[in-house]
């Protein structure tokens, strides 16, 4: 019981902990989607990038960093990495979820691609 009480205890610490790390990097205009946020941050993001390295989602190319503009974790663009667009704009996503989260509602999200 008592394990069991930590691993939880441990488990929520890390998602508010990765929560906060991610808003302290967001600016003003960010609007990503909080759910995602914290999946993505676990599954799909590339961890200890240095600012220097990420790339604007409109320059951003295969072997490059950016930002997710769903869920705003920065990921590293492969040839698997799903690609949306939107009124001339388009991006990578760091997961097929988030491309299909952004196809729902892009007028949502679209501000997110720089």
């Amino acid at each position: 019981m008592k394990k069991t009480v930590l691993i939880i205890s441990a488990t929520l610490l890390v998602t508010f902990v990765a929560f906060f790390v991610w808003k302290s990097t967001c600016n003003s205009s960010c609007d990503y989607n909080n759910k995602m946020s914290v999946v993505c941050e676990f599954s799909c993001a590339s961890n200890d990038v240095e600012p220097s390295k990420i790339i604007a989602q409109s320059k951003a190319k295969i072997g490059d960093y950016t930002k997710c503009p769903i869920s705003g974790v920065v990921f590293n663009v492969t040839e698997e990495s799903s690609k949306i667009s939107y009124e001339g704009k388009s991006a990578f996503t760091c997961c097929a979820t988030c491309a299909q989260i952004f196809n729902q509602s892009p007028a949502e999200y679209v501000s997110n691609i720089n």
